[in-house]
């Protein structure tokens, strides 16, 4: 479970942070349509929100976890599967379509490197 709480808050949180930073308004700005991505945002909302819960769980077990922290950890866990996979698939199926074909190529060039930026510094808390 640590591991789990350890790739969601080193990998997985700080990179939705960076697509709410530069993927999100190059989205926005294709489909000419501001606050569409909104819903995908409320997703890293929950996520942080569910990864504390885990958080909240895994400070509070001693030993085996008895029936009924069995049923918190699986609905925290079911929780982060489906939000993530979900978000995964709706920008893989809807977002990344958009930005192939709204974005000149040097955008989409200039667009990964400058996510990696804003993840690498969010990581280390500059």
């Amino acid at each position: 479970m640590d591991d789990a709480i350890a790739f969601l808050r080193e990998s997985l949180i700080p990179h939705a942070e960076a697509e709410d930073a530069v993927l999100y308004p190059k989205v926005e700005r294709v489909m000419n349509a501001p606050g569409a991505t909104a819903t995908m945002t409320r997703d890293h909302v929950e996520v942080v929100r569910l990864t504390a819960d885990l958080q909240r769980v895994r400070d509070s077990m001693r030993g085996i976890p008895d029936p009924d922290l069995k049923r918190e950890l699986q609905r925290i866990l079911y929780g982060l599967y489906a939000i993530i996979r979900l978000h995964f698939a709706k920008e893989q199926e809807v977002y990344l379509p958009l930005l192939e074909a709204g974005l000149a190529p040097g955008e989409a060039d200039d667009m990964f490197p400058r996510h990696a930026r804003v993840r690498q510094c969010q990581r280390f808390g500059a």
